[in-house]
């Protein structure tokens, strides 16, 4: 069984069928995980952050890697809506006052208009991505390793056949990784929207 990060590690050295591979071993799996990043949308990487807001531009947490939904918290949320950073500028330049009502995301920040200030503060929380947690030697599991082992070591043997320039054997993991992320990321969708049979909408026509 892999369960662990030295676990996953003796696996990858194991099916490559190679030894003295300490010092590049980790480096397959730390690649393998930079595609996981770009490709895997689990609902396990679905988190909240809430935050007090005095300016601008509301700060990110330190494993954010996209953003799903930001508002105002209050006795009702107030949902920000997205707007391009162009279509951001033009409103600024309408000089709205308020409670902020739009976000954009400028050089990778979240900017808020209008801008809360140090004597009205806003309370704010943001659904977002949040990185899949690295492993390492002092970080020896996370959730993807758990639940999904085949993944990480589909994905670890793809990248060290590319080490190795055996392109024979690259895409036969590429793709039982690929398709492994595939039905992790269908069956997530499948949860957010439900199992209930679909109702069909009738329109009234006048």
């Amino acid at each position: 069984m892999i369960q662990t990060y030295d676990e996953l590690k003796a696996a990858v050295g194991s099916w490559l069928k190679r030894t003295s591979l300490d010092t590049e071993i980790p480096n397959f799996i730390q690649l393998a995980e930079a595609h996981f990043n770009r490709t895997i949308r689990a609902t396990e990487m679905e988190a909240r952050s809430r935050t007090t807001v005095n300016n601008e531009f509301v700060p990110k947490p330190d494993d954010f890697l996209a953003l799903r939904e930001i508002h105002i918290e209050g006795a009702i949320d107030q949902p920000l809506k997205y707007v391009t950073p162009q279509e951001l500028s033009h409103i600024e330049n309408s000089a709205y006052g308020g409670t902020p009502f739009v976000y954009t995301m400028v050089d990778q920040h979240i900017k808020i208009y209008p801008a809360p200030t140090t004597e009205n503060p806003i309370d704010v929380e943001i659904i977002y991505i949040q990185k899949i947690p690295a492993l390492s030697t002092s970080n020896q599991t996370n959730w993807l390793l758990t639940n999904h082992p085949d993944i990480y070591l589909h994905g670890a043997l793809h990248q060290a056949e590319g080490f190795f320039y055996n392109d024979r054997r690259m895409p036969i993991w590429e793709r039982k990784c690929d398709l492994a992320i595939q039905a992790l990321n269908e069956s997530a969708n499948r949860s957010r929207s439900g199992t209930g049979p679909m109702i069909p909408r009738v329109r009234n026509v006048i």
